[in-house]
Parts: structure tokens; sequence; C-alpha cells
């Protein structure tokens, strides 16, 4: 199609880039719904920047000289095409490894001005994987409600629980498993959602593979707190990993990503808040980017996860704060942007290093999300009070009938 006919389904308040990698050349469309326009971009060096920034040995000096060399690689030749604040990148070739949000406008030497410096501060920015994925449904789509988390916890009374179910056979016995690093504060969060929006709860040794194929979809959000592996190679392996079957020990407790591609996962939004247990080698973003596309074949109109091995407490943090700015109808763009902005406004020494917050994006649709918590405890409340009114009434009747006339 013509880019005149796709500029078309660009969403109001939205830019969209589109960058393309040709052999060693990149090049941007910057396009909203009333025009576009084509740059070409020297950035001969951008693949070496980015390997930089997913290097083990990353530290601030290295992390504030490699965004600023991107930013004048990648952004500054096209900002002034941008004339929104909501800003969606389709990447292309290294650029899915990249967290446009941590590019910094001018050279810093702190971490509290590479934070105002950052893209972040005046950009929303979400991700896509294609041009075309903008072109809205034809079928009206049906009107999702409620909430499923699933948070395996990786205590030790999940691991317990495990061992327990398999007796004496202990050639059985999955260290890999009984190896993984507790979650506990997914947990906390899960079920502080869950207190907030109702819904279905999954933790510890219910959070199976089996309960999640089977009751994920359908749901407007769904949330995955677990641990994952990135397969860079055979991105088809990278994997999500649940709690073991406590009456079936022996299965396998893994969601590969083929099998998400054969999963009926129809939701809104899947926030997939998975830790990594190995910082994945570089290889043009595959592993997570591949688990995002997957999900999005199965029926997920967005999905919140991460570019990379993230922290458990930060990413918690600021989930947390992203689930309250939906609920005030932001969209979802906008609602990672200030939970960040937000999160950062505390963060102290090292958690401001955008290996802390930068890692977490939105890819597909970022329009608002209708959440509707769960009433039930306020319909109870209610319920109650009219029954205390109703006897109230009923005894002043009585004590009323009782009194004589004179």
């Amino acid at each position: 199609r013509k880019v005149d006919e796709l500029s078309h389904f660009v969403p109001e308040g939205v830019t969209v880039v589109r960058f393309l990698n040709i052999g060693k050349n990149y090049y941007a469309l910057v396009a909203d719904n009333k025009k576009h326009n084509w740059v070409a971009l020297d950035a001969a060096g951008a693949d070496n920047l980015i390997r930089e920034l997913a290097g083990q040995d990353a530290g601030d000096d290295l992390t504030f000289k490699n965004c600023y060399s991107l930013y004048t690689m990648l952004w500054r030749p096209i900002e002034k095409f941008i004339s929104n604040k909501r800003v969606m990148v389709i990447p292309d070739g290294s650029l899915y490894y990249l967290s446009f949000e941590m590019l910094t406008a001018k050279p810093v030497s702190d971490a509290a001005g590479y934070v105002k410096s950052s893209l972040l501060s005046t950009y929303a920015i979400s991700y896509h994987y294609s041009f075309f994925a903008l072109e809205p449904a034809k079928a009206p789509q049906q009107k999702r409600v409620g909430f499923a988390a699933f948070v395996p916890g990786f205590s030790d009374d999940v691991k317990d629980s495990y061992l327990s179910s398999l007796r004496a056979d202990t050639l059985k016995k999955d260290n890999e498993y009984l190896s993984l690093l507790p979650l506990p504060f997914s947990v906390d969060l899960a079920k502080k959602i869950h207190r907030e929006m109702g819904g279905a709860l999954f933790v510890g040794d219910e959070s199976t593979p089996f309960a999640f194929r089977s009751k994920a979809g359908n749901n407007s959000i769904i949330h995955i707190g677990t641990h994952a592996e990135a397969n860079n190679l055979h991105p088809e392996y990278s994997r999500l990993i649940f709690a073991k079957d406590p009456k079936h020990a022996s299965d396998s407790n893994s969601v590969f990503l083929f099998d998400i591609y054969n999963y009926d996962l129809n939701s809104d939004l899947t926030v997939l808040t998975a830790c990594e247990t190995g910082r994945p080698g570089f290889n043009d973003g595959e592993g997570m980017i591949s688990m995002a596309h997957a999900f999005s074949y199965a029926g997920s109109e967005s999905i919140l996860t991460g570019l990379w091995k993230i922290d458990e407490k930060a990413s918690c943090i600021i989930t947390d704060i992203f689930y309250k700015n939906l609920r005030e109808g932001m969209t979802k763009d906008v609602a990672l942007q200030q939970a960040k902005l937000s999160y950062l406004s505390t963060a102290k020494g090292r958690t401001l290093n955008p290996q802390y917050w930068a890692g977490l994006v939105i890819m597909g649709d970022t329009s608002a999300v209708e959440i509707s918590g769960d009433h039930t405890r306020l319909y109870l409340i209610a319920g109650g009070l009219l029954v205390l009114l109703a006897g109230l009434v009923f005894v002043l009747v009585r004590r009323r009938k009782r009194i004589p006339h004179v």
C-alpha cells in the first residue's frame, strides 16, 4: 500500500516512526494521520553503541555517552517532524533491542541530569511490529471484562509441595526448578491488584501451565509475573516458567513461544513482568520481542513486557503505578510514561539507572483500557446497610403503633 493510505490508520494524537535498516544504512518514515516524511539517517555506528549498552559492563559513563550519541544519530534528525508527544516506534534490525526513552537530548554526567534530558521526560513512547498492524479490525471487537493473574512465586512452600509430590522418586527431581529465585514482590503486586480489580488469581502451585492455558483468555487484562528465558538463537524456544503441578509433578512447567501461538489469549492487555533467569545475548532483539509477537498473534491487543533482564522490585513498583494510571483513564503509553516518571521521582542511587526502568515497554494498541474494579465488597456493604435501614424502619413503625393516641 501507499504511505498516504497507511498514515490514515495512525491514531489521533500519535506520531509513528518506522525505522528501516537497509544494508548498513538506516532510514526513518515519520508519519501522523495528516502528513509523512522520509529521513535518511547517518547512523553507521548505531549497532555497536546498542551492543555496548546491552553489555554486562555498561557503567553510567558509557550509558550517558552512548544514549546521547544515539540521540544525535536516530532522533535529532527526525524530531522536527514529530508533532505529537505520543510516539509509536516500529523498529528494525538492532533497534528492536533499544529503549528509545533512554536517549538524551544533550550530554549528561549524572543520573539526575540524565532523567531530565531523557526522551522519557518529553515523549510517551510505545512500540509496534508493523505499519499494517495499525489498520483497525474490520469486525467490531467483543467487549472484554475481567482480570486474571498468574504468579508462581517460587517460594519455599511451592518447592516443598513439589518435592512432597515426588515422594521417593528423586530421580525425577528438577533441580533447575528448585534453584529458581523466589519472586515475593510479584506475588504481593498480583494480590494487591486482585484486591482492587477482582478477577481470578492463580498464585503458587495453582499457577500451572494448565491454569494459564485454560483460564487466561477472554479477560480484559492478563497479568503474568514469573521467570522467563529468552532464546535469541532459537526464539521459538523462549519460554515462560510456571509452577509444577503437584498432581502431575513430572509434567513440564514451561510454556514455550511456539505453544503460545496455539493458545487463545484474547485480551486488551497482557502484562508480562517476567524476570529473565539470565541476561540474554545480543541478537537483533529476538527473544522477548518474539514472545511479545506470539501474544499478539494469540489475541492480546497489547503487551507490557521487558526488553532485557529486569529488576523485580523496580518493575513491580512501576507496574503498580501503571495499573493505577490505567484506572484513571490514561492511554497505555502515557500510563507507562507517567509510572516511570513517578518511580524516578523517588528512586535513589543505582536504581535511577535505565537498567531498572527503561526495559519495560508497551507494544501494540495503546488505547485506554476500560477497567471496572471488583464491586462485590461494595455491594455487600450497601446490601447490609439496606437491611439495617429496613430493620430500623420496621422497629420505629412498630413502636409508633404501640403509642396510645391522646
